[in-house]
């Protein structure tokens, strides 16, 4: 089983955590050192650092919900029959949204507590249910869901926040 980059998912918790550690390192250092009244200047995409922030908590909440057995709707908290219609895009542009209003010191901090709440959650899940189906009608698994929403997460938001940094 393979990532979209092609490299194979952990087959381990201990080396799930290490790629979840590495990669959120890696944007942690990113982002070391920009003052809070940086974080709200945008990019030509009209997101801001914040809003890259707080894009990737509100997926590890939603990630740990998931992984706690909640539905899709109310991981997201969004209408069943609203979800139904939204695509990724249009999930994301209600999560940006509710971020929008959050000044930068909180949502930093949520940006922190949403990665120790996805550590902790990682760390006292079985090794066997890594392979699980995250749920009855969803075919991936978990570590398959971990990946996308943890390390492949932040690296992509790496290439979109890297702008924004040189900026």
């Amino acid at each position: 089983m393979a990532d979209e980059a092609g490299a194979a998912f952990p087959e381990s918790k201990d080396a799930l955590l290490n790629r979840i550690r590495a990669a959120r390192s890696a944007l942690d250092a990113d982002l070391a050192g920009v003052p809070d009244a940086r974080l709200a200047a945008t990019g030509a995409d009209g997101w801001s650092l914040k809003d890259h922030l707080a894009h990737i908590a509100a997926w590890e909440r939603v990630l740990i919900a998931l992984l706690r057995g909640a539905p899709e709707h109310e991981a997201f908290a969004i209408n069943q029959s609203a979800l139904a219609t939204l695509d990724t895009d249009g999930v994301n542009a209600i999560l940006r949204e509710r971020g929008a209003a959050l000044p930068p010191d909180a949502v930093r901090a949520e940006f922190h507590a949403a990665h120790a709440a996805v550590l902790a959650e990682v760390q006292e899940m079985p090794e066997s249910a890594l392979v699980a189906p995250l749920a009855a009608d969803d075919p991936r698994s978990r570590v398959q869901k971990i990946a996308g929403d943890t390390y492949l997460h932040y690296d992509d938001h790496r290439a979109w926040i890297a702008p924004l940094l040189r900026a």
